[in-house]
């Protein structure tokens, strides 16, 4: 697991001044942007939502009654053909919108995901 010390603009690290101390396990923060704590001061949000070829796949599963542009392909051979239209920098930002929760951002980004599937013409609602 890579961890990385936070430090903050104004000499501080995790919310506790930097003269004279070291950081501390305290002081250190998981690669993917976990608050430090509440005692920071401010708090830190994931920064970085990824999608695969899977993740369209699983909306297009979930909708197979609205998929109205196939081209005679299966599903998953959709999901990858269209993978690449997909705005997944649309697709991310939506699903750090939805919160900081894991499910939350799933469900975000799968909604976003479904939106553009509909306005690629890949699903119709």
């Amino acid at each position: 697991m890579t961890k990385t010390v936070i430090f903050y603009p104004d000499g501080q690290i995790g919310g506790q001044s930097l003269q004279n101390s070291l950081p501390t396990a305290a002081d250190v923060v998981v690669n993917d942007s976990i608050p430090l704590s509440s005692k920071a001061g401010r708090s830190m949000t994931h920064t970085a939502f990824a999608i695969t070829a899977d993740d369209v796949e699983s909306v297009l599963h979930s909708h197979t009654n609205r998929i109205i542009n196939a081209h005679g392909l299966s599903i998953d051979a959709l999901a990858s053909d269209v993978f690449d239209e997909v705005d997944k920098g649309r697709v991310e930002k939506s699903a750090l919108a939805s919160g900081t929760n894991l499910d939350e951002q799933v469900s975000g980004a799968y909604g976003e995901i479904k939106d553009i599937l509909v306005e690629l013409g890949v699903l119709e609602f």
